[in-house]
C-alpha cells in the first residue's frame, strides 16, 4: 500500500507500506531523510520502534498510538458502537480512515489516520 507522510513546509514522503501483523514497515527512496520523516511520523501519532537506514525503511507498531501526549494501546473493533461500551482508557481502535481514542477522562476522539491536529470529540 503507498501512503504520504506529510512533512513541514507542503513537503511529503511517498512510501510503500508493508504490513507484518501487529508491524508496518515503511519502505522509502534512499534520497529521503529519515530523521525528518521519523519526527513526522512521530507527530502524526505513530510509534517508531525502528529505523534501518541501510533499507531506507522505518517500522513501527500497530497496535501502540500517540495522541494528545498520552500513548494509546490497540483494541480492534468490528462495530464502533459496542467498542464504546467496552472499552477502556487508554485504548485506541481503527475506524476506517479515522482513530478513534478513549481518553482517560472518559471522552472520545475521532481523528484523520494522517492529520491527528484534524480531531473532534464525540
Amino acid at each position: 500500500m503507498k501512503r504520504k507522510i506529510f512533512l513541514d513546509g507542503g513537503r511529503y514522503a511517498q512510501c510503500e507500506v508493508d504490513n507484518y501483523g501487529d508491524t508496518d514497515v515503511y519502505l522509502f527512496d534512499s534520497s529521503v531523510d529519515l530523521k525528518e520523516v521519523c519526527n513526522a511520523m512521530q507527530a502524526n501519532g505513530l510509534c517508531v520502534k525502528a529505523i534501518h537506514d541501510e533499507d531506507s525503511a522505518v517500522v513501527v507498531d500497530r497496535t501502540k498510538f500517540l495522541f494528545k501526549g498520552d500513548t494509546y494501546t490497540l483494541n480492534q473493533c468490528s462495530d464502533l458502537f459496542d467498542w464504546f461500551g467496552e472499552s477502556q482508557a487508554y485504548d485506541f481502535t481503527y475506524y476506517y480512515d479515522r482513530v478513534v481514542f478513549h481518553t482517560p477522562n472518559d471522552y472520545f476522539y475521532a481523528a484523520y489516520r494522517d492529520n491527528l491536529d484534524n480531531y473532534v470529540r464525540i
